[in-house]
């Protein structure tokens, strides 16, 4: 029976497109997919230093955030701005080419340890802690590296110092010997089985084609399924996804201006909270009839 499903549906790896296809109706950018679209690089904020490297602020296009970070403003900060987050797991990636890299970030009370990863070695742990506020910290650098293209990884890790009374990682800006590119330049992308969703031929086909049309994605026969067809992004959609992200961040700055630091505390905390309970509790189920939760066969907090 199940060999008889899969003949009647045709498979395809599209965990990130649904990403994309989500992006568009939670952002607004379906009117965006329409304008002609501006070089990858627009906006960007690159400005030579005396020293030989060229500065990025925290807004520029080439550095890609996920996960909850936020935007704080001051005078004192490069640029005056720069991004933080203290919960649900932040990073920055970006890619560079060149020499030399240094990470600047603020360094406080409040800072928590980073995780660094250049080209997907072995992670380094750089404490953010101080027991002033300092700002425009050169916090890491890659030191000498080969000529050529690099990553590297800025991810928050939830640790901290002893002293330090919270986990907050910080990005002002980015100095580099050479310049910053794109992430996804040259790369394929690729999905894990994890995240691979097989749908049906009709579905697929609503959700591939209008995007095959506007030059975002395009398919291939998958070489170990002929029967399937696999997914990518082009170089168009990778703009797209971009300016998504960037519109994101807008719109996620707009909501953080509405909180105090201190409130973002008491959000971290209660996520944290949620979060160990949710891991503990993973055997509960809803019991229905009782309008109720119930655990290992015992009735728990009726809600």
């Amino acid at each position: 029976m199940r060999k008889q499903a899969r003949r009647g549906k045709t498979s395809i790896t599209i965990g990130w497109l649904l990403v994309l296809i989500s992006i568009f109706g939670i952002i607004g950018l379906v009117a965006a997919v329409l304008e002609t679209s501006p070089a990858l690089g627009a906006g960007s904020t690159a400005a030579a230093l005396s020293n030989g490297y060229t500065r990025y602020q925290e807004t520029d296009p080439f550095l890609v955030f996920s996960g909850a970070w936020h935007s704080a403003n001051s005078r004192s900060y490069a640029g005056g701005g720069e991004k933080l987050v203290s919960w649900s797991s932040g990073t920055m990636t970006l890619a560079f080419e060149g020499t030399s890299l240094t990470w600047l970030s603020s360094a406080n009370p409040y800072a928590g340890i980073a995780k660094v990863t250049l080209d997907g070695g072995a992670g380094v742990l750089v404490d953010l802690y101080s027991t002033m506020f300092l700002n425009q910290r050169p916090v890491y650098t890659t030191g000498a590296v080969t000529e050529g293209r690099h990553t590297l990884t800025i991810q928050w890790t939830g640790k901290r110092n002893a002293r330090s009374i919270g986990t907050y990682v910080y990005v002002d800006a980015i100095d580099v010997k050479g310049s910053l590119s794109s992430v996804t330049a040259g790369m394929t992308p690729t999905v894990a089985p994890s995240t691979s969703t097989t749908v049906g031929p009709t579905t697929a086909t609503d959700l591939v084609n209008p995007l095959v049309d506007r030059g975002l994605v395009e398919k291939s026969v998958d070489p170990g399924d002929r029967r399937s067809f696999l997914v990518s992004l082009t170089a168009g959609g990778n703009r797209v996804l971009h300016r998504g992200q960037r519109h994101s961040q807008e719109h996620l700055s707009r909501i953080a201006s509405l909180v105090t630091r201190e409130e973002w505390e008491q959000v971290g905390e209660a996520m944290a909270v949620l979060g160990r309970a949710l891991a503990m509790d993973e055997a509960t189920v809803l019991d229905s009839t009782r309008g109720g939760w119930r655990r290992n066969g015992s009735p728990a907090l009726l809600v």
